[in-house]
């Protein structure tokens, strides 16, 4: 089958620096049976975006409704030089149970630490981790499981009225 490869991000430049994600986009599209969708990529780069994916991608705006797609993602493909101090995104996607591949600095490292997750340094890193992830139906069920326990309301909700020492 089709393997789906994602990027959710907000849609402003300094977020799609071509020289921090295209090489990356370039590598993973090598690999056989593999699309590409993105959320939030402007639109004046779309065919940059699309040529480096070899024309198998699909673009959609940024809306609250468009936090859908991530669930029918196999991977998040995530490479930035921002400085991300939590990555919302990720966390998001993680509760849907698509494994992450996320650049290796920041607070998105956290977020993947104890095998759910890949951080990445370079392309080749990429194509190694999203192999890893493409068909592994046991570390996308680990990587929702961790994102449930960590990123859900109802477990913050928990978490915070236990630390006010009221019942939930």
């Amino acid at each position: 089958g089709m393997f789906t490869i994602g990027r959710l991000c907000t849609p402003v430049a300094s977020k799609w620096k071509a020289e921090e994600y295209l090489h990356h986009f370039r590598a993973v599209a090598k690999l056989e049976n593999t699309w590409f969708e993105f959320v939030g990529c402007p639109k004046d780069i779309e065919p940059v975006v699309k040529e480096a994916c070899q024309g198998r991608a699909s673009f959609f705006p940024v809306a609250f409704s468009s936090r859908g797609h991530l669930r029918n993602w196999d991977v998040m493909l995530y490479t930035s030089s921002q400085t991300e101090t939590f990555g919302r995104t990720v966390r998001e996607a993680q509760r849907c149970g698509c494994v992450r591949v996320v650049s290796n600095h920041s607070g998105l490292d956290e977020l993947v630490s104890g095998g759910y997750g890949f951080t990445t340094g370079s392309p080749e890193e990429s194509v190694s981790h999203v192999k890893s992830a493409l068909g592994n139906a046991d570390l996308k069920a680990r990587c929702k499981e961790y994102g449930d326990l960590h990123g859900s309301l109802t477990n913050w909700a928990y978490k915070f009225c236990a630390e006010l020492g009221i019942a939930p």
